[in-house]
């Protein structure tokens, strides 16, 4: 009886020691365990990062290599072409190929006279069609000089000009004239007729000012 209570006490409080004992080296050794698998995983990255630095040298290195192989390549081959002789130009022969030829036409209001020519064109037929800008009038003289015919008068009416500056053929036959400060163009048949005007001074579009250039219209006021 007594021995069973002595037994139990003793078994009772030794055996609670060893728990916590045994409990501490547990959480010791736990510990120690931890510590010892964060230094592998730094050791493990250390390794990884250092692997990778290494591979990139070497495929620097590799690149390097093949860049300077390349050029050796390329040196080598321009090396076995054959020499380049630039071919000479022929010279060059600056004279004007045109010669004077003739002079025609004066200061004057006569036919064949002219008074500021500008623009010209010529016709199907050889012959000169002239602005004779300060006589007002459209000049059609041959190639020789030879006066055939002219048209318009000073003034703004249909058919009438003010400084006309350039003129071309329209449909191969028509005469089609810039004139200038009437702020027109205007249309004449190959005998000089007047056929119709195109434009009037620039307000809206489709309009001109005095240098023939489309003005953008107004914008209206309230």
């Amino acid at each position: 009886g007594p021995y069973c209570y002595v037994s139990s006490f003793i078994n009772g409080v030794f055996g609670k020691q060893w728990y916590q004992r045994r409990v501490r080296v547990i959480r010791g050794e736990t510990k120690d365990l931890l510590a010892l698998l964060k230094k592998n995983i730094l050791e493990e990255e250390i390794r990884l990062a250092e692997e990778q630095r290494q591979r990139e040298l070497e495929e620097e290195q590799q690149k390097k290599e093949e860049e300077k192989q390349r050029r050796q390549e390329a040196a080598r081959l321009k090396a076995l072409e054959p020499p380049r002789t630039p071919t000479p130009l022929p010279p060059r022969d600056f004279t004007l190929p045109f010669q004077f030829s003739r002079v025609f036409g004066k200061m004057g209001m006569e036919g064949g006279m002219f008074n500021g020519p500008v623009g010209l064109c010529t016709t199907d037929k050889g012959h000169l069609v002239v602005c004779d800008v300060h006589n007002n009038r459209i000049q059609v003289v041959k190639a020789d000089g030879t006066y055939v015919q002219s048209f318009g008068v000073t003034g703004t009416g249909v058919g009438e000009m003010n400084g006309p500056n350039d003129v071309c053929m329209f449909n191969g036959r028509n005469f089609l004239v810039a004139d200038t400060y009437n702020d027109r163009v205007q249309l004449f048949a190959p005998t000089g007729r007047f056929i119709r005007t195109i434009g009037q001074k620039a307000r809206r579009r489709a309009m001109f000012n005095k240098r023939g250039v489309v003005s953008k219209p107004k914008e209206e006021t309230a």
